[in-house]
């Protein structure tokens, strides 16, 4: 195991996500991956073209860990997620949330089918040797009520039939 796979599994056991049981994916690439840059008229600037080329890489590593999986047919997903991002970063610039933004954009249409079912991203950046520079993305998926508010005559319907969320508590009784 060298460095890179080392920061890997102690990135993956992040003890609150611990609570969500095994992650459904773990994607790991390496090389340098380019910080988020947003990309508008000046497309062709040299910052959008090393962030497009970082992103196609990114997705493409995505896309081969698809197509090895054990059930290829259940990606893209489709339930609201949680996704803990790991970089591994040999120059010292760039935000983590920038970092955790390009691999969320790169995971777009691979591992899920839209970046608005991810509820939380959490970054982790680390500055290593060039050798080991990479990245991570590990991906929860949340049971269906999460990520959505019933209303109240949705509650007040729920709670007349005993079926609440989520494991909600009527303490009513």
């Amino acid at each position: 195991m060298d460095a890179l796979d080392a920061w890997a599994a102690r990135d993956a056991t992040w003890p609150s996500l611990s609570l969500l049981g095994a992650p459904v994916v773990v994607v790991t690439g390496y090389g340098e991956l380019t910080p988020y840059t947003r990309v508008g008229q000046e497309r062709w600037t040299p910052r959008a073209r090393a962030y497009l080329s970082s992103r196609d890489r990114a997705r493409s590593a995505m896309r081969t860990a698809v197509e090895r999986s054990d059930d290829p047919s259940m990606f893209p997903l489709h339930g609201p997620l949680v996704m803990l991002a790991a970089v591994w970063r040999y120059a010292r610039r760039g935000d983590s949330d920038n970092f955790g933004k390009a691999l969320a954009d790169s995971a777009n249409g691979v591992l899920y089918l839209d970046d608005k079912q991810v509820l939380t991203v959490t970054t982790t950046l680390r500055y290593v040797p060039r050798e080991a520079e990479g990245w991570n993305v590990t991906l929860w998926e949340l049971p269906p009520c999460a990520g959505t508010r019933p209303t109240l005559r949705q509650w007040r319907q729920m709670m007349e039939v005993g079926d609440l969320p989520c494991g909600a508590v009527d303490t009513n009784t």
